[in-house]
């Protein structure tokens, strides 16, 4: 797995691996996801970008499974963070298993 900076406050490796060359993106912020990614923006996508519930202002929680990547956010800040991250995390096309819970930390 590619190392991300800075390091998460959380990072779970899973098995399996998610496929990025048939994957498309849907929810907020999936016309810059899917410019950044290279895949296709749809209403209903195996990336999903979600506003909901998140460990702390401008954080997210990212899951990567071998058929769906999901990242949720309470803000657009944290979606950002959170697509930030898979970029790190792409690695010829695939994307390690993992759960990863981050907020920032840093000023």
């Amino acid at each position: 797995m590619n190392s991300v900076v800075p390091a998460p406050v959380s990072l779970v490796p899973r098995t399996g691996s998610f496929d990025l060359t048939s994957a498309t993106v849907s929810g907020v912020g999936a016309a810059y996801a899917s410019s950044v990614l290279g895949v296709a923006e749809t209403a209903d996508g195996s990336i999903t970008l979600v506003l909901g519930e998140a460990p702390a202002p401008g954080g997210y929680t990212l899951d990567v499974t071998d058929t769906a990547i999901r990242i949720e956010a309470a803000d657009e800040a944290g979606l950002f963070a959170g697509v930030q991250t898979l970029r790190q995390l792409v690695n010829n096309g695939r994307v390690d298993g993992v759960t990863i819970s981050d907020y920032p930390r840093f000023e």
